[in-house]
């Protein structure tokens, strides 16, 4: 029905309103009052540009899955790949990437040093799945660390909240 694309295209634009900043939140709100048309016309643009980050995140998982694949042995490169699906899976709302995601990252533990590896990425994958024990017992381990990097210490403070935030800890978050 008419109503049914008339909320679809609204609730596009205002996506498209939060993804393109400042000047298109203005767009957005100035055109409350548009006619269908109108809103069918700014949903096409939203989906536009959906499907031109798409294909930009296809790219580089392209590029780091061929850099990967010239270092398997190299475990970082793992992470920038499973990093990729998971973005890549969001955007698509779908869980294969996600999954894969998990794939390459099991693959990276086995060439990681024992105790090392991609912890923080398994630990975001996690709770992106909202396996909240299984990203908990990673984030404690790493926190459990004698040493850290800088980049680890931030990784783990945001995740850790992120995990308090799902829990609805809201004071830890």
């Amino acid at each position: 029905p008419t109503w049914r694309r008339l909320t679809e295209s609204t609730l596009l634009l205002l996506l498209a309103a939060c993804c393109q900043g400042e000047g298109a939140h203005e767009e957005a709100s100035t055109s409350a009052s548009a006619t269908p048309e109108a809103l069918e016309g700014a949903a096409g643009v939203a989906a536009s540009g959906w499907q031109q980050e798409l294909a930009a995140v296809d790219e580089a998982i392209a590029q780091a899955t061929a850099r990967l694949g010239a270092r398997s042995d190299d475990w970082s490169r793992a992470v920038a790949v499973a990093s990729l699906l998971r973005q890549r899976g969001r955007l698509q709302g779908g869980l294969d990437d996600v999954l894969r995601a998990e794939s390459v990252l099991n693959a990276a533990f086995s060439v990681a040093p024992d105790g090392g590896g991609p912890v923080l990425a398994r630990a975001a994958l996690h709770l992106s799945l909202h396996r909240l024990l299984a990203a908990q017992a990673d984030l404690d381990g790493v926190a459990a660390r004698a040493f850290r990097t800088t980049s680890q210490a931030q990784t783990l403070a945001s995740l850790q909240a992120s995990l308090a935030l799902q829990r609805g800890e809201l004071d830890a978050a």
